[in-house]
């Protein structure tokens, strides 16, 4: 026998069962361990928080922007229809063209099941209420070529299936002028460096206008539609609209209040940051004690830049 093997046999008869001993695991350091937690809190709190609260203040604001802007729009259309019972409807009532911003008339169209209150002005901010009249167009039931706009996708989306009306399809528009009725003649998309569905006509015509895309707008969907009862009396309108009134821009008087706002979300969160660090023991809680001044201070600067994207998206 070979001094191999008499070494194997030496070793198996140390262990009655046969087995192999296996060396016992070196015990890890508390203190290892310790410093490795810390480490994993330290990461979390330079990395991984900030970067969760960045995340949710994005998806805040893809939610505001399809989801709150809807409601805050039924919020404005309620608050607009109480205006005709109460004494500030006197104005819009009268026949007299209330200030932008108030409501001016009342759009029923059955074949969509819209009820909706028209607003005063075009600027991004007025059409977050509701459909809006162009100030600078023809009165909604006079002479000439009256033009309502509204969003596709976003506060409400009342002018989603406005491309799906028919031929002969009924408008009503109730006013201070009167109650008017008109017949859709056609559906039409226009894009920059075409003729403008807002430029004055000769007739008696109603345009409703929105988005040519669900995405992001590139040009108009409009709807033209021809006066069928009596038309009210006004003059003319005689100044063309700017831009920022034809649905396509937002609007600027929104700029400022955008720049401070993201600028104080912005110390928020580096504020936040800064206590996610401070405290790495206490991260759970101080995610909890700062996450609702974020969010509040998010929806306030939402709102502000939502008014800078285009006003029939």
């Amino acid at each position: 026998m070979s001094d191999v093997e008499m070494d194997v046999l030496v070793a198996r008869s140390s262990d009655p069962q046969g087995r192999d001993e296996i060396p016992p695991e070196p015990e890890e350091d508390i203190e290892e361990v310790i410093e490795r937690i810390k480490r994993r809190g330290s990461w979390a709190s330079r990395f991984g928080l900030p970067l969760l609260t960045v995340g949710i203040c994005m998806i805040l604001f893809v939610c505001y922007v399809y989801a709150f802007t809807g409601i805050q729009e039924k919020r404005s259309q309620h608050a607009m229809l109480d205006t005709f019972t109460s004494s500030a409807g006197a104005v819009p009532l009268s026949g007299k063209v209330p200030p932008d911003g108030s409501p001016t008339a009342v759009l029923k169209i059955p074949k969509l099941g819209i009820d909706q209150v028209v607003v005063q002005g075009t600027t991004a901010t007025d059409l977050t209420k509701g459909p809006g009249t162009l100030s600078q167009a023809a009165r909604l039931g006079t002479i000439g070529n009256a033009v309502i706009y509204g969003h596709r996708t976003t506060a409400g989306k009342p002018f989603s299936q406005i491309g799906t009306l028919q031929k002969g399809a009924t408008i009503n528009v109730a006013s201070g002028l009167g109650n008017f009725v008109y017949k859709v003649v056609g559906v039409h998309e226009a894009v920059p460096g075409q003729l403008n569905p807002a430029s004055p006509m000769k007739g008696r015509w109603l345009t409703l206008i929105t988005s040519n895309s669900e995405s992001f707008p590139t040009g108009y969907l409009y709807v033209r539609a021809i006066l069928t009862s009596p038309p009210g009396a006004s003059p003319p309108s005689s100044t063309s609209p700017a831009p920022e009134y034809l649905g396509l821009q937002g609007d600027p008087s929104a700029v400022w209040p955008s720049v401070i706002w993201s600028s104080f979300l912005l110390l928020v969160l580096i504020g936040t940051f800064a206590l996610y660090r401070r405290f790495q023991n206490y991260l759970a809680t101080a995610y909890l004690l700062t996450m609702p001044i974020v969010v509040a201070v998010a929806l306030v600067c939402f709102s502000n830049l939502f008014r800078l994207l285009p006003g029939i998206l």
